[in-house]
């Protein structure tokens, strides 16, 4: 018997084992995430969410600013669990960075 949706979310764990192997190809994750944020329920149907999809060499820079950008904010004796936690993210084939358009959230906020 399959497990329903809500059984899959109850289930649901963070992969922290991340690779640079992927089961489907980049054009295909991207279109799946464009799918979902033009099809995911929105307040007022405002469709403010937005995504930027970084791959290979995009991803591994951000995640190198990302940290070099840490390294001036978090304190030297803390540092090692920051560099440690960005380099797993680092691992991964890709990053998508979700985010909230703020000129659409402005115009709902003025209406």
């Amino acid at each position: 018997m399959s497990k329903s949706f809500i059984d899959h979310i109850k289930t649901r764990r963070t992969q922290y084992a991340l690779g640079k192997t992927l089961p489907k190809s980049e054009e295909e994750i991207s279109r799946l995430i464009q799918d979902v944020i033009k099809h995911v329920p929105s307040s007022f149907n405002s469709q403010s969410s937005r995504a930027v999809i970084l791959f290979g060499k995009q991803s591994d820079k951000f995640w190198h600013l990302t940290k070099e950008i840490l390294r001036k904010i978090v304190p030297a004796d803390s540092f090692a669990s920051t560099e440690a936690k960005m380099d797993s993210f680092a691992a991964g084939a890709g990053t998508v960075l979700f985010f909230e358009d703020q000129d659409v959230v402005k115009s709902l906020q003025e209406k």
